[in-house]
């Protein structure tokens, strides 16, 4: 079943002159606008909770991160396989891709996680969440200076609602720039 914008928009008066057709999209029963929402809270959600556990562990049972970041790649990796399985079927890549998957692996994940892991040991899990908030206005800003990218006021509102976010988190009284004692 296909409706149009002015149907399913309950910001798009009659009056409104788009009229393109748009799927309603439904997998498993539920709009995929919906579980396209509720996995970026679900992900966002999740991102908080491992800052404050990861600084648990770090601080108050002394955890090494680079320890504590085989961990997390040993327990992620066969649930990531198996959302990927559940969702696309049998994935496997190319095999002229796999040095630059493994490479991209190392660095982008496991060497970042540990960087920050050790960041997070000298610091506090609300100064980190803050320092993950600024991470899209940078991508945002270096996108459209690369020309990869145009400018739209709707990016800018968006990164605007970030940092004032991470303004008001800061602005709470959480994380004081220093490790939490234990």
């Amino acid at each position: 079943m296909r409706e149009s914008l002015e149907d399913s928009s309950p910001f798009l008066g009659e009056s409104s002159p788009t009229n393109i057709a748009i799927s309603t999209n439904m997998w498993m029963g539920v709009r995929v606008s919906v579980l396209v929402q509720g996995g970026l809270f679900l992900a966002q959600l999740i991102n908080a909770i491992y800052n404050v556990l990861a600084e648990h562990m770090l601080t108050k049972d002394g955890a090494n991160p680079l320890v504590f970041s085989v961990y997390r790649d040993l327990a992620a990796a066969p649930l990531l396989h198996l959302a990927a399985l559940g969702v696309e079927g049998r994935v496997m890549p190319n095999n002229q891709d796999l040095p630059r998957l493994i490479t991209q692996g190392f660095l982008g994940v496991f060497c970042n996680q540990v960087l920050f892991l050790v960041g997070l040991s000298l610091t506090s899990a609300t100064v980190a969440s803050v320092v993950n908030l600024t991470l899209p206005l940078f991508a945002a800003v270096l996108a459209v200076a690369c020309g990869m990218d145009s400018f739209r006021w709707s990016t800018a509102a968006g990164l605007v609602l970030a940092v004032g976010g991470a303004g008001l988190m800061k602005a709470g009284g959480g994380g004081e720039g220093g490790p939490v004692s234990g």
